[in-house]
């Protein structure tokens, strides 16, 4: 499993987030589904006990719960979630939910409690999401979720948190020599891009390929006309401006007065100043090769017609240490926490009597 698939799963499973996806579009999705679907892995139902933590029986819900939230995220991507893929994630999260189990039982030993309207603040902004407490329910049909076991996740989720925070994180020592010798091993990561301050003059254009065809051929040939002539006239355009860009009239006025590029028209043609990777490929291509200064020719992209003037370029660099040094220890931090709380479980687990039943 890619990494980057696990940091999204553990935000998705976390019940505080589940409706993150949803308040983005994905919220559709849950509609389309408003029937709970049932969990199988290798074509059979989870059992209705998952696992018992030191006598404490597990329930199945959570994790149904779990693999739902993560089935709907890969599907809102319209991507797959094969069944050998299912067990396999099944797996994993019954081995997360064992450890907050432990994790619970020893907040309970320590008398940590999470106070009501805690949790009741946690699951409005949850329902807030939502365009609709229609749609909310369905999410939480979807998910196997009712209100009741979304709020019991909230609250074992913040008490573990708690839990964290009293006892692990004390024991976490991250200072600034760590940050310093983090920074001078890993000093790739904090290289700075190289940055372009462009401007451009746009003028839009129909692109043909682009266009939706039509099974009337004399249709479609009425409308391929019309559009050249539109490319034609956009073209013609873009050169007079050219003309006047050659003659040393002021780029940005004749950015204000011509270009069709609403957003950016205003402020001199202004695309801001980004790294290539970040502007559109034609754009980008013409920029590398102009000297600070100076003016593209007349550049073709799906969009129209534009002329490109590279007003400023910062070279690659190195972010100085002070710069990135609180985000270096914030990382740091939650990387010795992760490390410690994996240490703790470890040895819970060695005096805990685990069953796991999959």
């Amino acid at each position: 499993m890619l990494e980057k698939d696990f940091k999204m799963i553990r935000k998705v499973v976390s019940g505080l987030l589940m409706a993150a996806i949803l308040a983005t579009g994905g919220f559709v999705y849950a509609e389309e589904k408003k029937k709970e679907e049932e969990i199988k892995i290798n074509g059979k139902p989870l059992p209705e006990t998952i696992a018992v933590v030191n006598g404490i029986s597990l329930s199945s819900q959570s994790l149904k719960s779990d693999l739902a939230a993560y089935k709907m995220f890969l599907e809102s991507q319209g991507r797959e979630f094969p069944p050998k893929e299912q067990e396999k994630m099944a797996k994993e999260l019954l081995g997360r939910v064992i450890d907050s189990e432990l994790i619970l039982q020893k907040s309970k030993e320590m008398k940590i409690q999470i106070p009501a309207e805690t949790i009741q603040k946690e699951l409005d902004q949850i329902r807030q999401q939502f365009p609709s407490e229609e749609t909310f329910n369905a999410a939480l049909a979807f998910q196997h979720h009712t209100v009741a076991t979304l709020k019991t996740k909230i609250e074992k989720q913040l008490t573990e948190e708690e839990f964290i925070r009293k006892e692990i994180a004390p024991k976490v020592k991250v200072d600034d020599s760590k940050a310093e010798a983090y920074y001078n091993e890993n000093k790739k990561v904090f290289m700075k891009p190289e940055m372009f301050e462009v401007n451009h003059i746009f003028i839009s254009a129909s692109d043909t390929s682009k266009e939706g065809k039509t099974d009337d051929k004399d249709a479609q040939q009425k409308a391929n006309r019309i559009l050249a002539m539109v490319d034609q006239e956009a073209h013609e355009k873009i050169n007079s401006v050219l003309q006047k860009v050659k003659k040393g009239e002021n780029f940005s006025d004749l950015a204000k007065k011509y270009s069709d590029d609403e957003t950016s028209k205003n402020n001199g043609g202004s695309l801001g100043t980004l790294p290539k990777d970040n502007i559109l490929p034609e754009i980008a291509d013409a920029m590398v090769k102009l000297k600070v200064g100076e003016t593209s020719d007349v550049v073709k992209s799906q969009y129209g017609y534009h002329i490109i003037k590279l007003s400023g370029k910062t070279p690659a660099q190195l972010a100085p240490l002070a710069e990135v040094k609180s985000d270096v220890l914030n990382f740091l931090l939650k990387k010795e926490v992760s490390e410690k709380r994996k240490t703790y479980l470890e040895k819970l687990k060695k005096s805990a009597n685990i069953k796991a039943f999959l």
